[in-house]
């Protein structure tokens, strides 16, 4: 997807025409795949294409999760992109709290450097901690697993609850 000028909350800006998400799909194309797809460091077996399928008793189960990836507020005039924006301006702008980027260095959903690179610019709790990139698509959890846990372990270890 190419990305396009941004407004000052980094949005898209303007909308471009279509959508990449799973709505234009052909209908019957398997989840499976389309995860793979995004997938850099690993290729999913047949059997965890087939679990990716499981919870899908036919086709008319999909059509939650072929839209999903339209309600993101990605460009202005999205529903969900005033809410998105007030998010930024009310909540993640003020977040004080530590907050960790971790991101997969092939990601083709969010992109580098431009991805990673807002959070941590806006968000006061980056400061100071170790945002990290590493092989992966966009899956990180499925591609990167192990790594992803321990990342997360020292974020947490760096950064206790407090008493």
């Amino acid at each position: 997807m190419a990305f396009h000028e941004r407004d000052q909350l980094g949005f898209d800006a303007p909308a471009p025409l279509g959508h990449p998400g799973r709505a234009n799909l052909p209908e019957g194309t398997p989840t499976g795949p389309e995860i793979a797809g995004s997938m850099r460091t690993k290729t999913l077996s047949e059997a965890e294409g087939a679990a990716y399928e499981a919870p899908y008793p036919d086709e008319s189960y999909k059509a939650g999760s072929r839209e999903f990836p339209g309600l993101a507020p990605l460009w202005r005039g999205y529903p969900g992109t005033a809410e998105c924006a007030a998010a930024w301006n009310d909540v993640l702008s003020k977040w004080e709290k530590p907050f960790l980027t971790a991101w997969g260095d092939d990601d083709d959903v969010f992109p580098l450097p431009d991805s990673p690179r807002r959070l941590t610019e806006r968000i006061p709790g980056c400061k100071g901690q170790a945002h990290t990139t590493f092989p992966s698509g966009h899956f990180t959890q499925e591609e990167q697993g192990p790594l992803l846990a321990k990342i997360v372990r020292d974020f947490m270890q760096a950064n206790p609850l407090p008493a």
